[in-house]
């Protein structure tokens, strides 16, 4: 048995990724699970794991190289002798981009598949596309009567990725220059003169990647803000207690509370949890919380899965786990995608209170401030107490003011009961 090992879908944005280094040579024998080679995309570096096992057999793509999604990267087979002449060094695997990761909903139908032709229908004629094309074709708005207008440049016939961006390409030479079609707010930067002493740093893959994401957040989503100021004395008192029954290195923070917070008020108001999509807004099934991180390269969001069935030191473990990661720049395909919230905590560096863009295709993020301080009148006596900023940044294409201003209430009760959080 031959085993295809394909470049890995990392969200819906990411079309290709640069292999950094191979972890095993051919001829070694390798573990399902164990990681096989690293790559850069432009979210992180990380490590994709050996689909099954046997002995590397053929490295199709080698270091420094960088290989579009779905295609095959590398083979394993059960002996290192195995006879893989009839697998070509240039496939891709049909069902590679059906059964990676979240994907899109083109990405998952069988009619995507390399060499199966689509249903028929009335007015409409039969094509064949590869995965690729067709998720690039979605991804550009292509009906399927354009589909089968393009004239497909592959073996029997069948459209690939070079002939759905000729078309685009066409498409797009029959339109009005780009710049007379955007609003004010996209346009491309305007030239700005350099003087002595200036220096332009080099956009990193991860740089520009925020910046594309951010101007496509702001530009695609109506977004809109929410603020409580939640009292956290007894959130603290409360971490401390539990602190003092535990090893250092299991320690609770702010942090993990505030996400098991948000994980239950997303689970009681799952329109918050939530996603707009052309087709209407998608629920999501599982509250899956990103904590926004800094590295030095940027900002990135590892997720939480399943952050509402965890307890808060399994919260805690999976946190401190997915920062170490981050960090060292190890972070998995799957620990970077699936998302449907973010926490973005800035109140370790001093800031008293923020807003945060949205982080597509989520339809919320809650920004968090420090720990602050105020005066209270309280049954006639000036008392002192704690709190801490809660800003909330919302889709309004997916949740209006009175379920936003729910959702963040419910947070803000959690946190100031946090027994509740038990």
């Amino acid at each position: 048995m031959v085993a295809q090992v394909v470049m890995p879908q990392v969200g819906i944005t990411t079309t290709e990724a640069k292999i950094i280094q191979w972890l095993k040579k051919v001829g070694e024998k390798v573990t399902k699970g164990e990681p096989l080679f690293e790559v850069e995309t432009d979210k992180a570096t990380m490590e994709v794991e050996a689909p099954a096992d046997g002995f590397l057999v053929r490295i199709d793509v080698g270091d420094g190289a960088t290989a579009e999604v779905g295609r095959v990267v590398a083979l394993i087979a059960d002996s290192p002798d195995a006879d893989i002449s009839s697998v070509s060094p240039a496939s891709k695997v049909e069902k590679a981009l059906a059964g990676q990761g979240e994907g899109t909903k083109a990405e998952k139908e069988p009619d995507a598949k390399v060499g199966e032709k689509e249903p028929a229908k009335a007015g409409r004629d039969k094509f064949r596309i590869t995965p690729l094309a067709r998720r690039i074709a979605k991804e550009a708005g292509l009906s399927n009567e354009e589909l089968a207008n393009i004239k497909g440049s592959g073996a029997g016939g069948i459209i690939n990725k070079a002939d759905v961006l000729s078309y685009l390409e066409g498409k797009k030479a029959a339109q009005p220059p780009a710049e007379a079609r955007r609003p004010a707010s996209a346009q491309a930067p305007r030239p700005v003169a350099k003087e002595e002493g200036d220096q332009v740093v080099e956009l990193t893959r991860m740089r520009r990647a925020i910046a594309q994401r951010m101007c496509q957040s702001v530009l695609e989503a109506p977004q809109f803000w929410l603020g409580v100021n939640v009292k956290v004395d007894r959130l603290l008192e409360f971490r401390d207690r539990v602190n003092q029954l535990l090893p250092k290195e299991e320690r609770i923070t702010v942090t993990d509370m505030i996400v098991r917070a948000c994980a239950l008020a997303l689970r009681a108001y799952p329109q918050v949890n939530a996603t707009f999509t052309e087709e209407g807004i998608l629920l999501k099934g599982r509250v899956n919380v990103g904590i926004a991180v800094a590295i030095d390269e940027g900002l990135i969001v590892p997720v939480v899965k399943d952050a509402d069935k965890k307890a808060l030191r399994e919260i805690a473990a999976a946190r401190r786990e997915l920062v170490k990661r981050a960090r060292e720049g190890v972070l998995s395909a799957d620990e970077l995608t699936g998302g449907t919230f973010t926490v973005s905590n800035l109140g370790m560096l001093g800031i008293d209170e923020f807003k945060a863009i949205l982080n597509p295709p989520e339809a919320g993020i809650l920004a968090v401030g420090q720990t602050q301080s105020a005066l209270a009148l309280i049954d006639g006596r000036v008392e002192e107490y704690k709190f801490v900023a809660l800003r909330l940044t919302l889709d309004h294409r997916v949740v209006d003011g009175a379920l936003g201003a729910r959702f963040l209430s419910e947070v803000r009760r959690l946190l100031e009961e946090p027994y509740l959080l038990v």
